[in-house]
Formats: structure tokens, C-alpha cells, sequence
């Protein structure tokens, strides 16, 4: 940690007037949970997106209308995740940031607070930055050889943070940064290294923000001790920080249901108890180092009802667990996605039943 005796005397008194510093960690609450409220990272798939050519915000990509923030809010869940993407919101790592970008986060911030949601802030680049280079089809990896011309770097990351936090850090809605979405692939880049140098910078610079961490290799719940190792990594002065993962109760976890359940159930008899199964071992890791976790995507389609019962067992123990949970998604461009809980029609979607909170929620996780 590399704090100036300044900036943390400023910590450690702002963490005790505002309550933020605790001697050992508070587990998220039960029944903590949330949606994702997809389409502003929307688009990355089209031929040629890159920070040079982002797309065309309303063709594709979108932030969600304030009616969507309106009908969650209404069923109780008021706790978002928002997806963007680096690239959109500065179109070149270590620059400015695009002004209509940032008004339109800010936009989704002031429409979340009118609706009394709160919000994480979503970076959705799995540990990449999309420059526009052809030798670099899928983008540069976050800090794969730093010294070389037009790497993107821990550094570079961390500034973004900070630049989005001078305009945001301090609105009513903001819950929280997702630091970066599903890390994978990583090469010789540290992820826990890089995680750790955004959260000196953040609190070197006196943001006092919860900092959600996604692990490596996709953040996959059912895989963390492998991908992670078997200690927490981050060190925070103000104890503001949340292990991020992610839990889908298909054969591959990737959320894509190929299979129909018939199929799933004949390979693993053990099908059933899929979703609690596969949240133990990311729960324990919680429990053994005693810090707090969320579970940032889980999601199951509509499309065979016999699912249900396997992500309510999940949600019921990630409550006795106190492990908050985010379900994959609502968002208005969803159409036929099969895991959408976006009404259509008028109608509610059958998920939502299943996850809706039952008792109190806190706040802040």
C-alpha cells in the first residue's frame, strides 16, 4: 500500500465519521438481491467495434428508459448492476473522458435515484481494451507486456476509475464500481495485482467507494478457489470491498442453456442441487478469509420451468450464506433472450416470481 501519511489520516477519519471502518467484515444482509440491467454494453459483437468506431448509442447499444428503473424499482428490486464499456466512455485508455458517455451514466444515476434504486457500475471488458489495432482483433490485455508502445496498463485502468469517480463518487444512487467484468485469459498479467493497484490509487486518492472485485477466469463461482488461489488478495484501508461472482446452473456454466433440461438431467442426476453446489465453494472462500461476497450474474431461462426450483435452492442458501445475488437481466433490448426478466406485453416474466425479495434489505452490502 502506498498511502501518503496524509491521505491516510484522511481515511481513517473519514472511515470513522461515516462508519465505513469495521474490525472484521459485515456480511451482505439476506434476502440482498438485485437485477442487471443490461444494453449499455450492447453492440461489441458488430464487425469493427473498437474504441475508434463504439457504435451509435440508440442503434447499438442503450441505456435502459427510466420506465425500467420504474417497473423493477416497484417489484422490489432496487439494486442494479449497470453494464458499460470502457471504450464508449474513453476513446483512448489513459485520455478523456467522452462528455455524452459520462451524461448519460450520470443520466442513469439521476433516473435510478428518482426511482430509489442504487447502483454498481458495471465495467464489462473481461480485463481487455478494444484499441482498434488489427493485430489486436480482441483488444490488449490489461497490462500484457506494460512497456511496449500503445499498451494498456494497470495505470491506465486505474485512471479511469478515478475519473469517473471525480464525477460520480458522491451521487445518492452510486453503490458501487464493478471494477471489470469476467477477467479470463489473462497471459502473464497479474489480475490480482492489477485489482489491487486500482484500489491503492482510489483510496490514494481519497474515494471512499465499495469496490466490487471479479476473480479470474470468468469469475466463476464454482471454480474460484482454483482460479483465485485460497486467500483473499486485496488490502483496503476503509474494508470496502466485495468479491464478485458468478453462478449459472448449466453444464458449462456459461449461461447459454444449450442443452434442454432433459438432457442436463440424464448426464448428472445431481442436477437439482446444482445451484447450491456450485455456490459452496466461493461461499467457504468468503467465509475462510472473512470477507464479503456477491454473486454479480446468475440466471436461468423461462423458456423450461423445471429450472426454477433449481435456482430457488441456490437463492435460498446464498440468503442463509449472506451472499447477495444479481440476476442476469432486464434490459429493453432484450426481445427473446430465454434468462430476460424484462415484462413484455404487459406480462411478467415467470422468473421473476422466483427472485423478487421476500424480507428486508439493507442498503449497503
Amino acid at each position: 500500500m502506498t498511502l501518503t501519511k496524509r491521505a491516510a489520516l484522511v481515511l481513517a477519519a473519514t472511515a470513522v465519521v461515516l462508519g465505513f471502518w469495521h474490525c472484521t467484515p459485515v456480511p451482505l444482509a439476506p434476502t440482498l438481491r438485485g437485477i442487471n440491467i443490461a444494453g449499455a454494453e450492447f453492440g461489441t459483437e458488430k464487425r469493427g467495434f473498437s474504441a475508434l468506431s463504439p457504435g451509435v448509442h440508440g442503434v447499438d447499444y442503450v441505456y435502459c428508459s427510466p420506465s425500467t428503473l420504474r417497473y423493477f424499482s416497484q417489484q422490489g428490486m432496487r439494486l442494479v448492476r449497470m453494464p458499460f464499456r470502457w471504450e464508449r466512455l474513453q476513446r483512448r485508455a489513459g485520455g478523456d473522458l467522452d462528455p455524452v458517455e459520462l451524461a448519460r451514466i450520470v443520466k442513469f444515476l439521476d433516473a435510478a435515484q428518482a426511482n430509489d434504486c442504487r447502483v454498481v457500475l458495471d465495467m464489462h471488458n473481461y480485463g481487455r481494451y478494444v484499441t482498434g489495432e488489427s493485430r489486436y482483433p480482441n483488444g490488449r490485455v490489461v497490462d500484457a507486456d506494460p512497456t511496449a508502445f500503445g499498451a494498456v496498463t494497470r495505470d491506465h485502468l486505474a485512471l479511469l476509475w478515478l475519473r469517473l469517480g471525480g464525477h460520480v463518487r458522491n451521487h445518492p444512487a452510486l453503490e458501487a464500481y464493478g471494477l471489470m467484468n469476467e477477467p479470463h485469459d489473462m497471459g502473464d498479467s497479474d489480475w490480482h495485482a492489477i485489482s489491487q493497484h486500482v484500489v491503492d490509487r482510489l483510496r490514494m486518492y481519497e474515494d471512499t467507494t465499495t469496490v466490487w472485485i471479479c476473480g479470474n477466469e470468468w469469475s466463476g463461482g464454482h471454480s474460484w478457489t482454483a482460479s483465485n488461489g485460497p486467500r483473499a488478495w486485496i488490502d483496503d484501508p476503509l474494508n470496502l470491498v466485495v468479491y464478485e461472482a458468478h453462478t449459472y446452473f448449466d453444464a458449462d456454466a456459461s449461461g447459454k442453456y444449450v442443452e434442454p433440461f432433459d438432457a442436463e438431467l440424464a448426464r448428472d442426476p445431481g442436477l437439482r442441487t446444482r445451484g447450491v453446489d456450485r455456490l459452496q465453494d466461493f461461499a467457504d472462500w468468503c467465509d475462510r478469509n472473512g470477507v464479503r461476497g456477491v454473486i454479480g450474474e446468475y440466471g436461468v431461462p423461462s423458456t423450461d420451468k423445471r429450472w426454477f426450483p433449481v435456482m430457488g435452492a441456490f437463492l435460498e442458501e446464498a440468503d442463509r450464506r449472506g451472499i447477495g445475488t444479481y440476476y442476469w437481466a432486464a434490459g429493453d433490448w432484450w426481445d427473446a433472450f430465454p434468462l430476460s426478466i424484462q415484462p413484455r406485453g404487459g406480462l411478467e416474466a415467470p422468473q421473476l416470481s422466483h427472485i423478487r425479495p421476500t424480507g428486508s434489505r439493507r442498503e449497503h452490502p
